[in-house]
């Protein structure tokens, strides 16, 4: 499996962007983020038919929304892990369908182990540590 990461602090609008970007070039493939709720922050939707309309856009795409809360299946498909959280990366590393994954990572916190271990290339346009600004 090909692996990416984006190193990041915080909601990152264009790496999201960028992520979907990426899915799309791949032919497709799946957005994970913890739980629905998330959706709804991330993409500062208002109610259960903006989240429907966001559904549509992405099936044609070829891009599914799913959470980590109900699992994901993602054969031979893209992955775009959005503000995993640890047991999220776990998940991922015991599924070995993907082809290829990219994480827009919320705090190095989560992700460090991953990095280590896997050696992700790493993205460029995350946000930057509070401390670093």
């Amino acid at each position: 499996m090909e692996r990416y990461l984006i190193e990041n602090y915080g909601n990152c609008h264009e790496m999201v962007e960028y992520g979907f970007s990426w899915l799309k070039d791949q032919g497709g493939g799946v957005v994970v983020l913890p739980q629905k709720k998330n959706y709804f922050s991330v993409f500062n939707l208002k109610n259960e038919g903006e989240f429907k309309r966001l559904e549509i856009e992405c099936a044609n795409a070829e891009i599914k929304l799913l959470t980590a809360r109900r699992g994901f299946s993602a054969k031979d498909k893209a992955v775009f892990f959005l503000y995993p959280t640890k047991e999220m990366f776990e998940e991922l590393e015991e599924y070995t369908g993907a082809k290829s994954v990219l994480v827009l990572d919320w705090n190095e916190y989560f992700s460090k182990e991953w990095k280590e271990k896997y050696s992700p290339k790493l993205i460029p346009g995350g946000n930057k540590k509070p401390e670093e600004l």
